[in-house]
């Protein structure tokens, strides 16, 4: 009997989802819709995770980081992906140092953090489409010693014979 991952309700029609990597199966595609944020807010998670221990030292968030992450996800309506933005933003970016173990830059940052984002995405699509142009190429020319090529044998010309 197949099971739904996410629902945990019994498949009976042959019309369901399997997920090869993890060896799941789901019933719909709301389930299956619901499974990949599931699994997405997972991954950010551990990337918050992996960036508090980068930036405080640590080897796991301390327990008033965990405190901080719940409120901030809970009552303020952060992602994980936007804390992890803003904690990149002020520590990485703007190169202050980490104060205590408390997340309380967070809140203060959001739109600068926001708007710097926004500005480097837009230097980035800048950068993109400069690269995708076609290529100025420029003519290098070299100074020639005359005197050594003549005693090694090279030829000149005249610029006006060529």
């Amino acid at each position: 009997m197949i099971v739904c991952k996410e629902c945990k309700q019994s498949i009976k029609d042959k019309n369901y989802y399997f997920l090869d990597a993890i060896n799941a199966y789901l019933c719909s595609d709301q389930c299956r819709f619901s499974f990949a944020k599931k699994e997405q807010e997972k991954e950010d998670k551990k990337v918050l995770y992996d960036t508090i221990c980068r930036i405080f030292k640590v080897n796991f968030p301390v327990a008033q980081q965990l405190a901080d992450v719940k409120r901030l996800k809970e009552k303020e309506g952060f992602t994980y992906k936007q804390m992890s933005s803003i904690l990149h933003y002020v520590y990485d970016v703007k190169g202050f140092a980490p104060y205590g173990y408390s997340l309380y830059q967070i809140p203060n940052y959001k739109e600068e953090a926001k708007k710097w984002y926004l500005e480097n995405e837009e230097r980035l699509k800048r950068a993109r489409e400069m690269a995708a142009k076609e290529p100025v190429v420029i003519k290098r020319v070299e100074k020639v010693n005359v005197s050594r090529n003549k005693k090694r044998g090279f030829l000149q010309l005249n610029p006006e014979d060529v």
